[in-house]
């Protein structure tokens, strides 16, 4: 039988992205489905080699994407959306996917169906219709200028009006293709597709009532294969072990704080920096500091006491998955919605980005280090995060995807 071919497609403008559809496709048996790669090549160099041909699909930069949710601006216009649908159904027509397999890329909802090829969407739980989330004010000018607390309340009372607004040009995207609306919601928006499927725990990020067309993955993780820091698997009787990533989309103004902050008690500290970024040790005497561009986060954080990342699900899901309690410096929306229920599920704490100081950095750093109740909760949720299997999952999703559509 010859394998059915899947294309996996990912908007990057976060390194993460990526890298969960590399994991997913990763675990594919070979014998049944052939994956195939889509997205803009400038992470290509960190993902290396993938498990299939890869082809060209551009993605707006990061920096753009960033600076919009910043400056509270919608990240995709109508124009760049429609541009994306032209993009997308030209590679169908080079590749003839028998299935595509998404990642924020909001138009395939939209290409895909204009092709007839079934789409399965993977997307964070927090943006489900079926979610109780909190939305929480991301970094942004108005906080800048009138404080967290007056920001919040701004935030609460623009919000919808933002998600109705996004929604509007999606639909509008959706009637120049032929299609019907989906409703004035930002997250039916997001989650739109023949199959959802979120690469979350459903016994962190709660849901009610999903139809059933959309299902969970358990935590989907990704790490660079990349050579291992020295020494940072071995054991320190005098210093515990703390592995800062921030990734792509953290702030990178927050280092120097979070490290200052580190620098109050004797500590074992590994950084992936990023690329061309070098990092001062405030404190040499204290600090034993060790960078590096890109660490391999699965095994940096099993080797870790605490992990400081940016709050996003990937670092999230690395977290679970070894049984480490971590630190969350959120930024944008996204960060701060998964960082929610990960607070409230006890396995974290989280800090602003735009409100990070030494010491607010030291007392969270010794509540998680020192408090024996936060290690204990993260092993408890380990066993359960390890007993999902998202490739199989999907294989699955793809066998009813492809019976629905027959």
């Amino acid at each position: 039988m010859t394998p059915q071919r899947v294309l996996f497609v990912a908007e990057a403008v976060t390194l993460a992205h990526v890298g969960r559809m590399v994991s997913l496709a990763a675990g594919l048996d070979r014998a049944r489905f052939e994956p195939v790669f889509a997205w803009d090549d400038r992470f290509n160099k960190i993902v290396g080699p993938l498990p299939g041909p890869w082809f060209p699909l551009a993605s707006f930069s990061t920096a753009l994407f960033l600076e919009r949710l910043r400056q509270g601006k919608p990240a995709y216009d109508f124009e760049t959306l429609d541009r994306y649908v032209s993009d997308e159904l030209e590679l169908f027509r080079r590749t003839r996917p028998s299935f595509v397999v998404g990642d924020t890329r909001l138009s395939l909802a939209v290409s895909a169906q204009r092709a007839g090829i079934p789409f399965l969407n993977v997307v964070n739980a927090h943006w489900s219709p079926y979610a109780a989330t909190r939305w929480v004010v991301p970094e942004w000018g108005v906080v800048d200028r009138l404080g967290v607390s007056l920001g919040q309340t701004i935030f609460n009372l623009l919000r919808p009006l933002y998600f109705r607004a996004y929604a509007k040009g999606f639909n509008r995207l959706l009637r120049k293709w032929g299609q019907r609306g989906i409703g004035a919601d930002l997250r039916k928006t997001y989650c739109a597709g023949d199959r959802t499927l979120y690469p979350d725990l459903p016994e962190i990020v709660s849901t009610r009532g999903l139809p059933s067309t959309h299902r969970y993955l358990g935590p989907v993780a990704w790490s660079p294969s990349v050579p291992l820091p020295e020494n940072i698997t071995a054991q320190s009787p005098n210093k515990k072990t703390v592995f800062i990533a921030l990734g792509t989309s953290g702030n990178p103004n927050a280092l120097p704080a979070i490290l200052e902050g580190l620098g109050k008690r004797p500590l074992r500290v590994f950084v992936a920096t990023g690329p061309d970024r070098d990092i001062r040790n405030p404190a040499p005497g204290v600090l034993e500091l060790h960078p590096a561009p890109y660490i391999p986060g699965d095994v940096a954080a099993k080797a870790a006491d605490l992990v400081i990342h940016n709050g996003g699900s990937g670092g999230i899901n690395q977290c679970l998955l070894a049984g480490v309690p971590f630190l969350g410096v959120a930024s944008n929306l996204d960060q701060f919605s998964s960082m929610f229920f990960a607070e409230r599920a006890g396995l974290g704490k989280t800090i602003r980005g735009d409100r990070v100081s030494p010491a607010g950095i030291a007392r969270a750093a010794e509540e998680l280090l020192d408090d024996p109740a936060w290690k204990a909760r993260a092993v408890s949720m380990r066993a359960i995060a390890r007993s999902y299997r998202p490739s199989d999952i999907l294989m699955e999703e793809l066998d009813k995807a492809g019976g629905t559509l027959s």
